[in-house]
């Protein structure tokens, strides 16, 4: 599924070429909005759209590593239902490498990578619903991180949740972070992560979120701080 938030570029002919060339191969649906709808808008909109039993973002400077989808389809297709798969390659906390089951309060340490440069896959209904029982909607469409709230209410809520650490990361960047970002991108990226934890733990009436990003001195959240 790809979702155009009405690109002014060529990116609506280049995707239907693209598509052109990939028929009989793959099944490939593409969506472009008649008006750019903001960048959390159209990521929560991608989920209400997918048709899948899983649901895994990717943003338009992301592109696949290799066999990643035939690892991550044999743990999806394993004896368990799986809630959600987390990529904990590219954590920096000390349970880098770390795989196989775990549950609701180890899947906290890995927050931060979770939805971030498509390193989270998520039961598809079980996300949606998460949000649509707490009426959630609108506040996660107003943060930087809605696939990530959306990843760990799925966890909380479904039973009994299977969560997947995979030691492999699914996608590689085809961005130089330092040199498209600013400080005020990292500003606004570090209070909507805050937002998202608070979210998520508000929920869940847990502080499972916040303690893990305190506890995690090389994670992200620091790594947030220091760059700013």
């Amino acid at each position: 599924l790809i979702v155009d938030n009405a690109s002014f570029d060529n990116t609506e002919q280049v995707v239907k070429n693209w598509i052109d060339s990939v028929k009989g191969r793959l099944k490939v649906r593409y969506v472009r909005n008649s008006e750019n709808i903001g960048m959390s808008r159209n990521i929560v909109s991608c989920f209400y759209m997918s048709d899948t039993t899983y649901t895994t973002f990717m943003g338009d400077d992301d592109c696949l590593n290799k066999e990643s989808i035939i690892r991550l389809i044999d743990i999806l297709e394993g004896p368990e239902v799986v809630s959600a798969v987390i990529g904990t390659s590219r954590s920096m906390n000390h349970e880098v490498g770390r795989k196989g089951y775990i549950d609701y309060e180890d899947a906290a340490s890995w927050f931060y990578i979770y939805g971030n440069g498509a390193e989270g896959v998520v039961h598809t209904q079980t996300a949606i619903s998460s949000i649509e029982k707490r009426n959630l909607r609108n506040e996660i469409e107003k943060i930087v991180w809605p696939q990530t709230v959306m990843g760990f209410l799925a966890m909380f809520d479904k039973t009994p949740s299977k969560i997947y650490a995979a030691d492999f990361s699914f996608t590689n960047s085809f961005s130089d972070y330092q040199s498209v970002t600013n400080k005020a991108y990292w500003v606004k990226c570090f209070d909507s992560l805050l937002k998202a934890a608070l979210l998520v733990d508000g929920a869940t009436k847990k502080n499972t979120i916040k303690k893990s990003l305190l506890k995690y001195k090389n994670s992200g959240f620091y790594s947030h701080i220091r760059v700013i």
